[in-house]
C-alpha cells in the first residue's frame, strides 16, 4: 500500500518536489499529521527507500520545532524509531538511515 512514485495520492498537498544529490526529481511526504506515530514515520522511511534507494535516505536533524508537531518530538524517542526501522530493514541498513548516510555525504563534502 505504498504511494506510486513517492506521491501521497490521497493527500497531494502534503507532498513537495525536490532535487536531491542523486539528480532524480521526486516527491517527499511533508506536512503536519503525515506521520502520526513512530511506526508511521518508519513506514515513511520505507516509502522513500523504495523511491530513491537506501543510500539516499536519512534522519534529518530538524526534529525539534517542526510546525504541527512531530512523530518523534524528542531525540529520547530515537530508540523507538530504531526498533521500528529494524522491523523493516537490516541492522546495516538501519545504521545507514540513522546517521551512516549523513556521515558518508558529510565526509565526501569535506573531501575525506
Amino acid at each position: 500500500d505504498r504511494p506510486a512514485g513517492g506521491v501521497d495520492t490521497a493527500h497531494p498537498a502534503r507532498s513537495w518536489t525536490c532535487h536531491c544529490s542523486h539528480g532524480r526529481r521526486h516527491r517527499h511526504l511533508a506536512g503536519p499529521g503525515v506521520f502520526p506515530n513512530i511506526v508511521a514515520y518508519a513506514d515513511g522511511f520505507a516509502r522513500m527507500v523504495d523511491v530513491v534507494g537506501i543510500n539516499h535516505v536519512g534522519l534529518g536533524t530538524d526534529q525539534l520545532g517542526l510546525p504541527g508537531g512531530s512523530a518523534m518530538p524528542s531525540y529520547a524517542d530515537l530508540p523507538q524509531l530504531a526498533a521500528a526501522l529494524r522491523a523493516k530493514f537490516s541492522p546495516e541498513e538501519t545504521a545507514r538511515l540513522l546517521g551512516g548516510n549523513y556521515r558518508r555525504v558529510f565526509q565526501a563534502c569535506l573531501g575525506g
